[in-house]
């Protein structure tokens, strides 16, 4: 009970205090010309010194120059048109093609369209079918073009020299609404159907589809609503969840799916990328940050965009590693520098740890730190976030500024805690929670010999074992 009371205050705190990261912040934002208007931004790219980005509003497709600092918009209407057209395209996906065309979905009008950058000139690839929805698009390494319907459920094919060519696979869950894709290594797509909440597999030799379904429940009776999807280095397959905080991984060779706690309730987990390195990049666009996990050390960095309301809810890598994403609500281009060390560094001595209920288990950490910070358990249990049935203690509870320091955290579970594996988040933050620094621990929790219903096993075989041992000397 005093740790929920203890966490609820610190994510009271979060909404209450102002974020100050007290280092230099690894975090830019670039204002995108408006002439003051609301221009909706959203779908997001890059390629070599360029940023490419969707203007829903005033529809437009925006270039934004890394070496320059500048803005050059595209607009889809010509001026006359513009200004009596005031409706929204929903234009959800984009990418640079290997013609060097900007290739963009437009799911209002359910059309695939380019951009010539060097004439300004768009042009309509393909009229898809009503309701087909487009969402993301990206090219195979043979050049054909792949795109998700999210209304019709299919996942279409086409070359881009032979608009006959199109060829549309259906998705075998009834209105599964597929999103985000990624090919893996193998030339296999997978996806997210945020319908039903189910990860999604398609050999492309084979055209046949497999489906993963996922283990943790929405909120209330809502499904999970995945969103993004990632592969990491490994080939190991991530997700993120709309409803909840949690961000799950999937290893393809066992099938085994891991869900992991970030952030707080309905914090809006959406797109989710994979760098050059291999670490998992997210955005929570209704708490205003960015989410680093890497995947060889299985740990975790928040950090809060500087802007509030943001709804940052899109992302990219550039070649260097780089973060830029789009603050819809605020009109702005964000870019993350990933070169500047992050203040505060972690090193566990294990990520797996057994419990014997109901007893504790003390292991540590070894932490540096050019920040104050105090330490905090996140548990997936529940999609709060909020530890269930298990108790973290840490010793000390914070600390300042420090070259080195050995942090000690004790494990409880309760008594009618389960037995089975569970998943921590164990980290360091600063207390308005404007950055966050930890790693995902896994959790064995045991009978111990202590514990009554342990004890009452052993009491009632020792009981049986006398009277069968009584009954056969007669």
């Amino acid at each position: 009970m005093k740790t929920i009371i203890f966490l609820s205050i610190i994510f009271l705190l979060f909404f209450l205090v102002e974020p100050t990261f007290a280092q230099e912040s690894p975090i830019t934002e670039f204002d995108i010309p408006t002439n003051g208007t609301f221009i909706n931004p959203y779908a997001i790219t890059a390629h070599n010194k360029d940023i490419w980005f969707t203007q829903r509003l005033n529809p437009s497709i925006v270039h934004f120059d890394i070496e320059t600092s500048n803005f050059t918009t595209y607009h889809i209407y010509p001026p006359a048109e513009r200004y009596f057209y005031q409706e929204t395209l929903q234009m959800w996906g984009i990418t640079v093609g290997p013609d060097g065309m900007i290739w963009f979905t437009d799911a209002t009008e359910n059309k695939i369209r380019t951009l010539d950058p060097e004439t300004g000139e768009f042009n309509e690839f393909l009229q898809l079918k009503d309701d087909s929805l487009p969402w993301d698009l990206k090219f195979d390494n043979e050049g054909t073009l792949w795109f998700t319907e999210f209304g019709r459920s299919f996942l279409t094919s086409v070359k881009i020299n032979d608009v006959n060519s199109l060829t549309e696979y259906r998705i075998p869950s009834n209105i599964s609404s597929p999103s985000y894709f990624e090919f893996d290594k193998d030339g296999n797509i997978w996806l997210v159907e945020s319908g039903p909440g189910i990860l999604t597999k398609f050999d492309t030799y084979t055209n046949k589809f497999t489906q993963f379904i996922l283990p943790s429940d929405g909120v209330g009776s809502e499904t999970v609503n995945p969103i993004g999807l990632a592969i990491d280095n490994d080939g190991n397959i991530w997700y993120s969840q709309f409803r909840t905080s949690l961000i799950g991984k999937l290893n393809p060779n066992t099938n085994e799916i891991t869900e992991y706690a970030t952030g707080t309730l309905t914090s809006g987990t959406y797109q989710i990328i994979s760098d050059n390195a291999g670490n998992i990049w997210t955005t929570q666009f209704r708490a205003d940050r960015l989410i680093k996990i890497s995947p060889q050390t299985n740990s975790i960095s928040e950090f809060k965009i500087p802007t509030d309301n943001t709804f940052t809810q899109t992302l990219t890598s550039d070649s260097n590693g780089n973060i830029w994403f789009i603050e819809r609500n605020e009109n702005k281009l964000g870019f993350f520098n990933s070169q500047i060390p992050e203040p505060t560094n972690i090193i566990f001595d294990s990520n797996k740890i057994v419990v014997s209920r109901p007893q504790s288990t003390t292991t540590q950490f070894d932490l540096s730190s050019e920040i104050d910070v105090f330490f905090l358990a996140r548990g997936n249990e529940r999609v709060t976030g909020i530890l269930d049935g298990i108790t973290v203690e840490f010793t000390p509870s914070h600390i300042d500024p420090s070259a080195k320091t050995i942090v000690s955290y004790s494990v409880q579970a309760a008594r009618n805690l389960p037995t089975g594996i569970t998943h921590l988040t164990i980290g360091a933050a600063t207390m308005d929670l404007s950055y966050y620094t930890g790693s995902f621990i896994e959790v064995e929790i045991s009978t111990g010999f202590t514990d009554p219903i342990f004890l009452i096993g052993i009491s009632l075989c020792v009981l049986s074992a006398i009277i069968i041992l009584r009954k056969s000397s007669f």
